[in-house]
């Protein structure tokens, strides 16, 4: 039987076309593409020289520092510098839906047990984590659309500050309405939309799996201590 690890690389380093061929579920056959596209396009997958986790960490690290300077630097720009900047949020929302796929719908593919499919990682806190991090990257990548597109809100947006904030409402789905897109273009709307849609992603792929994991333990047990429950229990016995 193949050892932990082996299974744990299998997501990112085997080759995902006969699991392709053999799963009968259209929606899973679309999130394994996805996921093996998103595999040929993230360069620290092809790493040798680190672990698996380490590469897909440096990946989120990096991807999440060019939307930093995109929103800074590139988007402020004009000619070039813009259209890269638009390039490099692009590639963070391709990253951040790609990562997403491969690790919630395409690992309980490949892990199954006599209980179904899972998802195995290494460490737990290190996975939630990940999580937030991955919302954090879409809520960035999508502040340089916002910074790109500034001119079609109303007011616009002219710094990157603010940006953000208008990222992260409607990440979050707040909409205090404080910026709203004019009617003189479709990208405003298509942007607002787009963000919305990953916001339904997160919400219906990575959060209930992330909540899922996440088991309560009574302390007092643990110890061997009864708890309050058990304790009154013991209490009214005696009463009696």
């Amino acid at each position: 039987m193949a050892s932990p690890t082996h299974e744990y690389r299998n997501v990112y380093d085997e080759s995902l076309w006969p699991h392709f061929k053999a799963s009968n579920s259209i929606v899973v056959r679309i999130a394994i593409l996805i996921g093996g596209l998103w595999k040929l396009s993230t360069p620290a997958c092809y790493s040798r020289r680190l672990r698996t986790e380490a590469a897909v960490d440096l990946t989120l690290l990096i991807v999440l520092a060019l939307q930093v300077l995109a929103l800074r630097v590139l988007a402020p720009a004009d000619g070039y510098l813009f259209g890269l900047a638009i390039l490099i949020a692009a590639f963070g929302l391709w990253n951040a839906l790609g990562g997403m796929l491969l690790d919630v719908v395409v690992a309980p593919s490949l892990h199954r047990d006599e209980q179904g499919g899972y998802i195995l990682v290494r460490g737990m806190g290190r996975w939630l984590l990940l999580g937030v991090v991955n919302a954090t990257l879409i809520v960035m990548s999508f502040a340089v659309l916002y910074r790109c597109a500034g001119q079609h809100f109303r007011p616009e947006i002219t710094d990157s500050m603010t940006a953000v904030y208008q990222s992260a409402l409607t990440f979050t789905t707040l909409g205090y309405g404080d910026f709203t897109p004019t009617g003189d273009s479709w990208k405003p709307k298509a942007i607002v939309l787009g963000e919305l849609l990953y916001f339904i992603m997160f919400l219906t792929i990575r959060l209930p799996a992330a909540v899922s994991s996440i088991r309560i333990r009574d302390a007092y047990a643990q110890r061997g201590v009864p708890s309050a429950d058990a304790r009154a229990d013991m209490v009214g016995q005696h009463g009696e």
